[in-house]
């Protein structure tokens, strides 16, 4: 689908998909980010990052992500209760995920996808 590639120093980064270059922005908190059309508008907002449960907003839609917590390698989209969907750890090194998103747009998926990728290196780097 596409390639995200992170920022060398610290969260965020860009992909393309579909001849469309979007931004991923951390947010001074750490625990909010920004999905972004390159010099144009926002598409969601994450809020709660890091925190279980967390959301992402977008202009028409609100996608809650939850873990149990004995599967930090797993979160879980949660709709009215019942989990629908989930990304989970492909591999040992939680630098591969694997997603099942039903009715998440293509550039919110991979949204998700590389900001559980983030969370899951940080909390590798904060076990050392």
């Amino acid at each position: 689908m596409t390639t995200w590639t992170p920022l060398h120093k610290g969260s965020g980064g860009e992909f393309v998909l579909d001849g469309i270059s979007y931004r991923i922005d951390r947010l001074e908190t750490g625990a909010d980010a920004v999905l972004s059309v390159v010099d144009g508008p926002s598409v969601a907002v994450a809020e709660g990052l890091g925190r279980t449960p967390w959301a992402v907003r977008t202009h028409d839609r609100f996608y809650t992500f939850d873990r149990t917590i004995d599967r930090w390698t797993e979160q879980q989209l949660v709709v009215r209760g019942r989990s629908v969907g989930a990304v989970r750890q492909a591999g040992r090194s939680g630098r591969h995920a694997a997603a099942e998103l039903p009715d998440v747009p293509d550039p919110v998926a991979v949204f998700v996808m590389a900001l559980v990728l983030d969370m899951w290196r940080e909390h590798e780097r904060r076990a050392r």
